[in-house]
């Protein structure tokens, strides 16, 4: 499952807007996310597992981000192999947030990197959500 709500016009180089909690924010780009994965639960490093989607022509990155799948792990465990969840940002999106996390040490400082976020990048009337969502299966010997 891939997600992203977005600025339908992105400016500067995070290309995002804080429509919602910027707590939440970042507590899913510091948290560790629950995957399904070859058929056991595994919990990953957020901000990771980066790959490039392209919808209707427009290119975005997607990273694994906690929280995203609630119960899933667990309702599907032993019925299928594989589920993750995904953010999808604008191109160059993960790579600065973790430069603002990890290099400039923001993951301990969570409410101040909050506010620093919200101020930098305030919320927008233009903004548009993405999901994707892809499944693969067998259904009575059948794709």
């Amino acid at each position: 499952m891939r997600v992203g709500a977005l600025p339908q016009n992105p400016t500067g180089l995070m290309g995002y807007s804080f429509n919602w909690s910027p707590a939440g924010v970042v507590n899913e780009y510091l948290n560790d996310c629950e995957v399904l994965e070859n058929g056991e639960i595994k919990w990953v490093s957020p901000m990771e597992w980066i790959e490039k989607i392209v919808i209707d022509g427009i290119e975005l990155e997607a990273f694994t981000t906690s929280g995203g799948l609630g119960t899933m792990c667990e309702t599907y465990h032993g019925k299928v192999p594989n589920i993750d969840y995904k953010t999808m940002r604008y191109p160059g999106h993960v790579e600065l947030m973790n430069f603002f996390f990890h290099e400039l040490l923001m993951r301990d400082r969570k409410d101040e990197a909050g506010e620093i976020l919200v101020n930098a990048k305030p919320p927008v009337e233009d903004d548009i959500v993405y999901v994707h969502v892809a499944a693969e299966g067998k259904h009575e010997g059948k794709l």
